[in-house]
């Protein structure tokens, strides 16, 4: 029951932020959606872990356990997937943004530096 306890509150915590950073528009609705039925989803395997058993054993594998275990293997390995095509995005369009900036500069003519009015002694 402990165990219970402490990943609803964990739970309710995460869906807390999920909710505050689509708030301050940091995250699309669309993800908000996913987050919160993942955390449904856990939810329901830590108040009923029987479950995991019977999707389990309908899917054709021995426990819950391993259901959970393959499952969670699965997303993480497709989340680092997406992460690394975002890096590869990234580093994609800045190098074509500095490569503009570079020829736009380079095309611009060059203007006399500002001289201040007075001397300097």
């Amino acid at each position: 029951l402990y165990f219970q306890l402490l990943a609803s509150l964990f739970i309710l915590f995460a869906m807390q932020r999920i909710v505050a950073r689509f708030h301050e528009a940091r995250i699309p609705r669309s993800e908000v959606l996913v987050w919160v039925i993942f955390w449904l989803i856990v939810a329901g395997a830590v108040w009923w872990p029987e479950g995991t058993d019977i999707i389990a054993n309908f899917l054709g594998i021995s426990r819950g356990y391993e259901l959970v275990v393959a499952s969670s293997l699965a997303v993480l390995f497709y989340v680092v997937f997406k992460l690394f095509s975002h890096v590869h995005q990234l580093q994609s369009d800045l190098t074509k943004l500095v490569r503009e900036l570079a020829i736009q500069q380079h095309q611009e003519p060059v203007k006399p530096e500002h001289q201040e009015h007075g001397s300097n002694n």
